[in-house]
């Protein structure tokens, strides 16, 4: 039994040890198969070919979307609106449609309207209110009345804050000379100021419609340009061309939507 077990032990001592030197050997025959090829590999020179073919590659696809871009001309008239500006036109335009409203409101509406130069020597002088005037007049009336003095600066070839200064000098020339009634605080606001928001609006709203026309946009586009903006359809069809130029949109993203409904009461007995 002790020989035996010498025997076993013996045995399994060097079966251990076999095991340990061939996992050295592989272990070491590995390592320089790996660092041969490293070094065959860092001795290779660079394929300037490659390289090159992938310069030129990208090289072209570049110059195909250049190419690409240029067979669609961009939509850009800012260059022929400044061209285009003018100053006086929209100036002109405004005291008249102011004149025109004075005397279709003095005639139809009240007597309030009844302005002269007594008037306006007294609102000038005079400090400037706040109004109680109905809602719709003054947070709708008023608010489009700004937006006809910036559809006719804008049209005529005026950035936003120049055709602001024209609105808001319409609007302040109105309470002066347009009513007799002391000038009005909050109306100034609701015309010079919120009459260019919803004017910018309805001026994009506007050469959008006309841009998605084409070259040639339809009658009916052109009829829904001048609804949206009157003022600037004026200019257009009076004016032709010198102040026909589409504002550029620069394809921006918009949605549309168009919802019809019907309400009503039911009354039992």
């Amino acid at each position: 039994m002790t020989i035996s077990n010498s025997i076993k032990t013996t045995d399994a001592n060097g079966f251990h040890r076999n095991s340990r030197c061939r996992a050295v050997f592989l272990h070491a025959a590995i390592t320089l198969t790996l660092a041969t090829q490293c070094t065959v590999f860092a001795a290779e020179p660079v394929d300037s070919g490659t390289a090159k073919s992938w310069s030129m590659t990208a090289s072209e696809t570049a110059r195909d979307v250049a190419a690409r871009a240029a067979e669609k001309p961009a939509l850009d008239f800012s260059a022929d609106l400044t061209a285009r500006k003018s100053y006086s036109i929209p100036a002109l335009e405004i005291f008249s449609f102011d004149f025109l409203l004075n005397q279709h409101n003095r005639r139809y509406i009240s007597d309030e309207y009844k302005s002269n130069l007594s008037s306006i020597r007294h609102n000038l002088r005079a400090s400037w209110v706040v109004d109680n005037d109905p809602f719709s007049t003054n947070q709708l009336g008023h608010p489009y009345q700004g937006s006809i003095y910036h559809g006719f600066a804008r049209s005529a070839g005026l950035d936003y804050w120049g055709a602001l200064a024209y609105t808001f000098a319409g609007s302040a020339f109105w309470e002066v000379a347009g009513e007799t009634t002391k000038p009005s605080r909050n109306d100034q606001i609701n015309t010079g100021i919120g009459g260019t928001f919803l004017g910018e609006a309805l001026f994009r709203l506007s050469s959008l419609m006309l841009e998605h026309g084409g070259g040639t946009p339809p009658l009916w586009r052109k009829f829904s340009a001048a609804a949206l903006s009157p003022s600037a359809g004026f200019n257009r069809l009076v004016f032709g061309d010198r102040l026909g130029t589409v504002f550029a949109s620069r394809d921006p993203a918009y949605y549309s939507r168009i919802q019809i409904g019907f309400s009503g009461t039911a009354k039992n007995d």
